[in-house]
């Protein structure tokens, strides 16, 4: 039993795995996001954005990743397009803030829970005929209490939020077999790719 363990450990690594080094796709890509309906967060589009590209990059899934704006998606072999909506951040108080204001006591002053709720839909599309390659919708749903006096649990939940976000909408790109994923783009492109014209 005891020679079985590092071939299990080979088994799962590689299946888990399936981008490793060296499986990087030869492809560029263009990350485009923006919220759906009334809402807008500039600020929190360009900050997820940013990180979520610079994640990718450190993956080594495609030769380049870009940034693109809402409406101006940049000239690149696959679009990343990540549509937001119905965004919660609010900060629920188990006592009144009268309460609050009366008792300084540090378990009445961390008696809330700071909540980021979103609601994500991600498209990895072929870009030359519009083709969706993979696709998923998520509620992104974290809470969080303050685990000491002081601190800011707002920012917690949402530091915590946005990297599962993150690391959901990545597997979108990175997850899964590079091979299938060469596969479907090089489908995609023959499709999208109108027949020669008819000789006479």
């Amino acid at each position: 039993m005891a020679h079985a363990l590092p071939f299990l450990l080979l088994f799962v690594s590689t299946a888990w795995g399936a981008f490793s080094s060296g499986d990087a796709l030869d492809y560029s890509l263009s990350i485009q996001l923006y919220f759906q309906g009334d809402q807008r967060s500039s600020t929190l589009s360009e900050e997820i954005g940013k990180r979520l590209q610079e994640d990718i990059e450190s993956r080594g899934c495609v030769s380049r990743v870009l940034v693109a704006g809402p409406e101006n998606p940049k000239e690149t072999d696959l679009l990343l397009r990540i549509r937001l909506k119905d965004l919660l951040e609010e900060t629920r108080y188990a006592v009144s803030i009268a309460e609050r204001a009366r008792n300084q006591d540090p378990t009445t002053q961390r008696s809330y829970v700071a909540v980021f709720e979103v609601m994500v839909r991600v498209e990895l599309i072929e870009a030359t005929g519009g083709a969706i390659l993979r696709s998923g919708r998520f509620r992104q749903a974290n809470a969080r209490s303050p685990h000491t006096f002081g601190e800011d649990a707002a920012a917690a939940v949402k530091e915590e939020a946005l990297g599962d976000m993150i690391r959901r909408i990545r597997r979108k790109v990175c997850g899964g077999s590079p091979h299938k994923l060469h596969k479907k783009i090089l489908a995609a492109r023959e499709k999208a790719t109108p027949p020669p014209p008819e000789s006479r």
